[in-house]
């Protein structure tokens, strides 16, 4: 077994380990090309970067040895894309290759607090929204428990989109279709998509909807009223403001929900006895700096997608840039007015799949 690097960090026992340095010697593909000599079993290719390279493997696939690579691409069907961008003809691409994985990574539902969904008796959850927009049923829902830190997941499970390219599908391609097309025909061929795959994984309990939704991003914009959408968390420690900001958000039909300091904003999420569809967020509160509970937010499994809009009296815009880097999704500077609180609400719940009707 001989390993091909440009930094050998780990001695292995029993691997020829050769170190590269394309700057002052060979590149990785002359290097390969070179070790072709001594008639390998198996070619694996950690990446396949360049058009050198990946003629390389093309051409050792061709003489019947076995030849792995990887790139990096958003799916299977991309997976092709990027060797023919990098040069490689369809037809010879047709020819030697036999099948594209794409892998992501999910988080696996916590086995030892995982609970079981009922739409009919447990409080509107966005496990149960998802599946009611994508018509399947719910399975299992997360928790949270000491085991698994609080955020009903423990573990990783691969996802895996696996585009084999059978007979129909290599001649199919070999006219170099769009990528639209060649996943209708690879489809009709029997492939499932990184959505399929993660749903029938979300059946068996192993992981949520709203996991592979994070992932994934298989709901499409749709269309909620203000009160399916789930309520508004409100956190400023000035009653004035909370009023206007309550104002504003009754007369579009949200439920609010109100919080006077940091700390009481961060038990409400941290209950989850509300689903918010967003959060609006006074950058100065009175117990606590608000960029600190954004940081808070985002670090927690379960809100880090929740959408936030922080306001503040500052002008300066380092204050704005910080926060959007922070991680809210949106700045509003106070003095708020009402039409523009409401403009910005409806922009950032359209970012998350979200169209107000």
């Amino acid at each position: 077994m001989i390993s091909l690097e440009t930094r050998i960090e780990l001695r292995v026992p029993g691997v020829v380990q050769i170190r590269y340095d394309s700057s002052t010697g060979k590149s990785f593909s002359e290097t390969l090309q070179g070790l072709l000599d001594r008639s390998p079993d198996v070619i694996h290719a950690g990446e396949i970067r360049d058009l050198g390279t990946a003629r390389i493997a093309i051409r050792t696939a061709v003489t019947g040895r076995k030849t792995l690579g990887t790139a990096h691409t958003s799916d299977a069907v991309s997976g092709l894309r990027r060797l023919r961008d990098m040069g490689i003809e369809a037809g010879r691409l047709a020819e030697s290759c036999h099948a594209v994985i794409s892998l992501r990574l999910v988080r696996k539902l916590c086995q030892d607090c995982r609970k079981k969904v009922d739409p009919a008796a447990d409080p509107p959850s966005r496990e149960v929204k998802l599946a009611q927009r994508l018509g399947v049923k719910p399975a299992f829902g997360a928790v949270g428990c000491k085991s698994c830190a609080g955020t009903g997941y423990k573990g990783q499970i691969p996802l895996a989109e696996v585009l084999e390219l059978t007979h129909p599908v290599k001649s199919f391609f070999a006219s170099d279709p769009s990528d639209a097309d060649l996943l209708k025909v690879a489809r009709k061929d029997g492939m499932r998509t990184f959505a399929e795959v993660g749903l029938d994984l979300a059946s068996q309990g192993l992981t949520t909807i709203e996991e592979i939704e994070r992932v994934v991003g298989i709901v499409p914009l749709h269309s909620e009223t203000a009160s399916s959408a789930g309520p508004v968390l409100v956190v400023d420690d000035e009653e004035q403001d909370r009023t206007l900001l309550r104002g504003v958000l009754d007369g579009m039909g949200f439920q609010v929900v109100e919080a006077e300091t940091g700390a009481s904003a961060k038990r409400l999420l941290d209950e989850r006895v509300h689903d918010f569809s967003l959060v609006l967020l006074d950058s100065d509160l009175s117990d606590m700096n608000g960029r600190d509970l954004l940081r808070e937010v985002r670090k927690s499994l379960v809100t880090q997608s929740l959408p936030v809009i922080v306001l503040s009296v500052s002008s300066d815009p380092r204050e704005e840039i910080e926060l959007l880097e922070a991680g809210a999704d949106d700045y509003i500077q106070q003095p708020v007015v009402a039409e523009r609180v409401e403009a910005r609400v409806r922009a950032v719940l359209r970012r998350s799949g979200v169209e107000l009707s």
